[in-house]
């Protein structure tokens, strides 16, 4: 609710406050009774004071807890607008980098529909429609700039961390976007003027993308004829030269950038980043953007770096990822674009 990049800065309790936003906040109820109504006033009153309508608690034990936890918020002031029972059903398995994703799952309808039970007969939907209320932008940010005007994207378990807004961004200036698959040895359209590899796991598919001679070749030829290549933390790692595995077993990547990265070597990278572009034929702005990923650069190549980087509190970190002609990628996701300054 308050973790934000700085402070409590593009926290959600700061975008709601700045936007005038009512919050329904969900509550772990797990382990805990009356004390429930202090972690709801700390909330509801810290800074930023967001404007907290509605609490609803999770992970209740009984009906007879969520009747304690009702009785314990009456001197919030705050309503209780119901809980969602303790249960099995509704564990989604978890690793590296969080939860396992629905594609993976081996029938996500079934969690889907345990969680709508357990909402509809615990939770007050009617409340909740209540209190809501239409957003209305104050303004824009300027859209990121497509890759090219036909963009192959990676779309498949080992590329899945695409954010939705960015494609749409693309697509709404124009751009036409093609879906292929890496894992099924899919290469990127003949006719893309840039391909796409956006984050992923693909440390759980080596063997797999390493054997994927057509996805390589297709690589290798959109490179050739100066296509926009570009891949950001899993995609950055599939265009270098190796990739190796949590067993500490090499396996031979694009090699199209000259590092190698490793998830033997551990180590956990995560924060927003602002990224300056090192050259302005791709990028004109400052970029806005996020790393969170467990493998490292165990070697880093000769290649010229494609950013340099803040973090939030405006920290410099350096030069990082890695350009060798119209391929390109880094650790960092991508955002958005950095508002011009007053």
């Amino acid at each position: 609710m308050f973790d934000g990049a700085a402070s409590i800065d593009g926290s959600t309790a700061d975008i709601a406050a700045t936007l005038d936003l009512p919050v329904l906040l969900l509550v772990d109820a797990s382990g805990q009774a009356q004390s429930i109504a202090a972690q709801v006033h700390g909330f509801a009153t810290l800074r930023r004071k967001p404007r907290v309508c509605g609490v609803v608690a999770t992970r209740v034990g009984s009906l007879g807890h969520g009747e304690m936890l009702r009785e314990a918020l009456e001197e919030t002031n705050i309503p209780y607008l119901g809980s969602v029972l303790r249960s099995d059903d509704l564990t989604i398995p978890s690793r590296h980098l969080g939860l396992v994703q629905a594609s993976e799952q081996p029938d996500p309808s079934e969690l889907a529909a345990a969680a709508v039970r357990a909402v509809s007969n615990g939770v007050d939907l009617n409340a909740i429609l209540d209190l809501a209320q239409p957003l209305t932008p104050s303004k824009m940010i300027k859209p990121m700039p497509p890759l090219g005007q036909r963009i192959a994207v990676a779309r498949d378990l080992a590329f899945s961390f695409a954010y939705p807004h960015i494609l749409d961004d693309w697509r709404a200036q124009g751009a036409e976007i093609k879906a292929f698959s890496p894992l099924a040895n899919e290469a990127p359209g003949a006719d893309c003027d840039a391909v796409y590899l956006p984050g992923g796991y693909p440390e759980l598919h080596c063997e797999a993308l390493s054997d994927a001679n057509r996805f390589m070749s297709g690589l290798a030829e959109a490179a050739a004829r100066n296509a926009v290549i570009y891949g950001e933390c899993g995609g950055y790692m599939v265009l270098g030269r190796a990739l190796i595995d949590a067993d500490g077993t090499t396996y031979q990547m694009a090699g199209l950038l000259d590092h190698v990265s490793s998830f033997q070597t551990r180590k956990m990278h995560i924060g927003y980043r602002q990224l300056t572009p090192l050259q302005s034929d791709i990028w004109t702005d400052r970029l806005r953007g996020h790393e969170f990923h467990w493998s490292t650069i165990q070697d880093a190549g000769t290649d010229a770096p494609l950013f340099r980087q803040t973090d939030a509190r405006n920290v410099d970190l350096g030069p990082t990822g890695g350009r060798r002609g119209s391929v390109m990628g880094s650790y960092a996701n991508m955002i958005d674009r950095e508002p011009a300054r007053a």
